[in-house]
């Protein structure tokens, strides 16, 4: 589930579930819905992208970072994420995920908005209950 949320320079939104996995996932879907609808990228080509980092709100980063650097840089967005994060002990937390979309087509893909990084200002990624959650402000 994702939820938009208002800051006043930026634009952040809040992802909840059940597993750190799937947060990680649905901040994937939530940062490409910002940037144009997930509905019309088709699943044409998959790849894999390893990351890791010292905190979870740190891989968050390097995460989200990544699939806007792949928009920008190779022109391509993902419509389905599948992610595994492995807590590494003293290393720290290690992603690994398989994405699966496209390269933008300008006749069918209108960009929503130009997303120039994800703010490490109020990122949070953590758990209350028995559910996991993050909050992401991203830099427009």
């Amino acid at each position: 589930m994702a939820i938009e949320l208002e800051h006043t320079a930026d634009l952040g939104f809040r992802v909840s579930a059940r597993s750190l996995d799937r947060v990680f996932e649905d901040a994937g879907v939530a940062l490409t819905n910002l940037i144009l609808d997930t509905h019309l990228i088709m699943r044409k080509e998959s790849r894999k992208i390893t990351l890791s980092s010292m905190t979870r709100e740190d891989l968050m980063f390097v995460w989200l970072s990544e699939l806007i650097y792949l928009f920008d840089a190779e022109h391509v967005a993902f419509s389905e994420f599948v992610a595994t994060i492995v807590n590494a002990g003293r290393v720290g937390f290690r992603l690994e995920a398989f994405v699966s979309g496209e390269r933008i087509d300008p006749q069918r893909h209108q960009i929503r908005s130009y997303i120039k990084g994800i703010t490490l200002h109020q990122l949070q990624v953590a758990q209350d209950a028995d559910e996991w959650y993050a909050e992401v402000y991203v830099d427009m």
